[in-house]
């Protein structure tokens, strides 16, 4: 018969081998604190990029590609592209396509950094990855039209509508929207944005 103090220390050392092969299978509260961490700033990093429109995952390509020979799906606000000319600022703030009116709104906002001064689009030109060419002179800055004046440092939105865009059509490769010289009547100067996705609804 087994002494009991034998049998004391064998139940003994059974709970101590179980309890030491579920710490040895269980992370240790610190790992876990320092995997939370890692994921937290993962997600943070991913979010900002997300917010810039810099971040093109598989997922939010194929977001913004679409189905097979249907209509692009919205995705990422573009990167922000700038350009500046008579001291006046034009970013692109967004690229909206309507799928059921086929018609594209491009939003840009203009702040005026010289003297208050008038400010006139030509025209708006596009062109698609595919090549084809559209044109619009339905263009309105601020709550006027093609013109308007713009006080100093007061940012102002200018939206451009563009006709006849299939819902096929991912970005413009090209969006071409040239302004009038103050200093040299009837001279245009040049305004461009490349590669401009076109978020659909």
């Amino acid at each position: 018969m087994p002494h009991p103090a034998a049998k004391l220390s064998l139940s003994s050392f059974l709970v101590l081998l179980s309890v030491s092969a579920a710490t040895a299978q269980a992370p240790s509260p610190a790992d876990e604190c320092e995997k939370l961490k890692i994921e937290v700033a993962k997600l943070k990093f991913e979010n900002a990029n997300l917010r810039k429109g810099l971040l093109a995952t598989p997922g939010h390509q194929a977001a913004l590609a679409g189905t097979a020979g249907g209509p692009a799906q919205s995705g990422p606000a573009p990167a922000e592209q700038r350009q500046t000319v008579q001291k006046v600022t034009l970013a692109l703030v967004k690229c909206a396509g309507n799928a059921k009116a086929q018609t594209v709104a491009v939003t840009l906002l203009l702040t005026n950094a010289g003297p208050t001064q008038d400010l006139q689009f030509e025209q708006v030109t596009a062109v698609d990855e595919q090549g084809q060419e559209y044109r619009t002179f339905d263009m309105h800055i601020g709550a006027g039209g093609a013109r308007n004046k713009l006080a100093t440092g007061v940012p102002v939105r200018a939206t451009f509508v563009i006709p006849k865009v299939l819902p096929t059509t991912r970005s413009f490769k090209l969006l071409s929207c040239p302004v009038y010289d103050n200093a040299s009547p009837g001279r245009t100067l040049g305004v461009e944005f490349r590669d401009v996705a076109i978020a659909w609804k």
